[in-house]
């Protein structure tokens, strides 16, 4: 942060369950500013800072929810905005996230079906489904900064040389999943920005489309 000068930290407390968004200078490691966040949940956290060092993402994990907390970062001060958090309770099968190279607009997606591959029409049997056949997997949330702008639907199409996941590899978690091995034909991957409104990410079907979020960015910079 701010040209190789600053440090964030997200730590946790050993004996309560608060954490604290940390600031220190680099190199020397000096305490510069700190604040207390609380999670609803959470197993596995990481922290996102915008490329305009005033505003951070702090995301959080368990067994089948994920959500945001969010950070003001000031020249003197840095604030938890407990207000704003996001809650999504249909899965914790969520990426990374990925800001807009020079802005507080970014996005993450989820993956809230993890069984696309199975033809549903065929009774007590995992059978794959037809070629061709084009299924939900989830969405790509838009933000700008704590305020979600939408969300595009993430398609997949079955293809005609897929391979099903062995569930036997699995973890509890899905971060502890996410091994060289699976995750390229189980799960969606972290999206990437292209450019400054066009987003990338790999789907558990080998395709690789490019979302277009030109539609958000106008409504992020009329608000």
């Amino acid at each position: 942060m701010q040209y190789g000068t600053q440090l964030a930290a997200l730590q946790c407390s050993l004996s309560s369950d608060e954490f604290f968004f940390t600031l220190y200078s680099w190199p020397q490691g000096h305490l510069l500013q700190q604040c207390s966040l609380y999670f609803p949940f959470g197993y596995w956290f990481d922290l996102f800072i915008a490329p305009t060092n005033d505003f951070a993402v702090c995301k959080w994990t368990d067994q089948g929810e994920f959500g945001f907390e969010f950070i003001s970062i000031q020249d003197h001060s840095v604030t938890h905005l407990a207000q704003y958090r996001y809650f999504n309770s249909q899965t914790n099968h969520s990426t990374r996230v990925a800001f807009h190279p020079e802005h507080c607009f970014w996005v993450c997606a989820y993956q809230d079906n993890l069984e696309w591959w199975i033809d549903k029409d065929v009774a007590y049997d995992r059978k794959l489904a037809k070629v061709g056949t084009r299924k939900k997997l989830g969405g790509l949330l838009v933000f700008d900064r704590t305020y979600l702008l939408g969300e595009l639907p993430l398609f997949a199409t079955m293809p005609a040389d897929y391979h099903p996941p062995d569930y036997t590899l699995r973890g509890f978690y899905f971060q502890e999943t996410k091994t060289s091995d699976i995750e390229e034909n189980e799960y969606i991957t972290d999206p990437v920005f292209l450019d400054a409104q066009r987003v990338t990410l790999r789907l558990p079907s080998g395709e690789e489309p490019i979302y277009d979020l030109s539609e958000f960015w106008k409504k992020a910079l009329s608000q």
